[in-house]
Formats: C-alpha cells, structure tokens, sequence
C-alpha cells in the first residue's frame, strides 16, 4: 500500500472512533437526564385528588 491510503485509512478510522465517542457521550447525556427527570419525580411523590373512593365516571348499565 502507499503512504498516501495508510494515511486515508487511518483517517477513516479516527472518524468513525470520534463518531462512535459522539454517539457515547450523547446517550449518556440522555439517561443522566432521564435519572434525574425521574429522581424529581419520585422526589414529588404520588399527587392524589382527595379521598380514594368510586371512580369518578361510572359505567351506563
């Protein structure tokens, strides 16, 4: 092989690890905001409406 396609290929290959590294860092993001969003959550607790009874709307017969 030349100089010149070592070089291309190497090239290559540090492109798709950058874009592999990108893709990484992304998803990470992603699931440190989705633990947080549901720390938050689970921080607030469960909202009722009042007492726990019948349903709101009941069925026709």
């Amino acid at each position: 092989m030349f100089e010149f396609e070592i070089h291309q290929l190497h090239a290559a290959d540090l492109h798709r690890e950058a874009a592999h590294h990108r893709l990484v860092r992304a998803v990470r993001k992603a699931r440190k905001a989705d633990r947080a969003r549901l720390a938050q959550y689970e921080a607030e607790g469960q909202v009722s409406a009042g007492e726990p009874g019948p349903e709101r709307f009941t069925r026709a017969a």
